[in-house]
């Protein structure tokens, strides 16, 4: 028992273990290694004007995703489960000689009764939706939004995502970008909530 704590704890911490990679206009971007991959994992921690109603909005326009999500290429909706989760594709574009990626994420919302806590859960399942030739569907996606209503007209977000892209990208390749993305996206978001 009391190994089985010990490494529990180990394993926590190691999840823990973030570096700041990238930082600005109230962004910050940590990447952090994944125990089961070379890949690293990325946390974004921000605080920015909004609504967690409009958040919600904008998470749910599936087709509106190319406009704020790094490098997206096209995305639609797969199926439509309830008011609170749906299933959809994405393809994302990648310069060449690599090949697109592509998933199909299940999204998952939970809002808390008071309407001032979100919890958003992103998780790949690659088997809803057949796979295209020339494309490498991405093996593992898991991510998980944490979001805040900081006051009337602004929110906290905290982001996390580990993702596998698959196929024959180096890890160390990937690594180098790994906050890019992520940055990109969320300056994104950002200016759209403003408008």
């Amino acid at each position: 028992l009391l190994i089985f704590f010990t490494l529990h704890c180990l394993y926590i911490f190691c999840q823990d273990e973030w570096e700041l990679s990238k930082e600005g206009n109230g962004i910050k971007v940590y990447t952090g290694k994944m125990n089961h991959s070379s890949f690293k994992s990325v946390k974004v921690e921000c605080k920015m004007e909004g609504t967690i109603d409009k958040l919600v909005a904008v998470l749910k326009n599936v087709d509106g995703n190319n406009h704020w999500v790094y490098n997206t290429k096209q995305t639609y909706m797969v199926k439509n489960v309830s008011d609170q989760e749906f299933i959809y594709y994405a393809e994302t574009s990648l310069p060449w000689p690599l090949r697109n990626r592509d998933m199909v994420i299940n999204m998952l919302f939970d809002k808390n009764t008071a309407g001032n806590q979100l919890t958003v859960k992103a998780t790949g399942v690659k088997e809803e939706a057949p796979e295209q030739d020339g494309k490498v569907r991405v093996p593992y996606f898991n991510g998980l939004w944490e979001v805040t209503q900081a006051d009337e007209n602004h929110i906290s977000i905290r982001y996390q995502l580990s993702v596998d892209p698959g196929g024959s990208v180096p890890s160390w390749a990937y690594n180098m970008f790994v906050s890019k993305g992520p940055y990109k996206t969320f300056s994104n978001l950002a200016e759209l909530l403003r408008q």
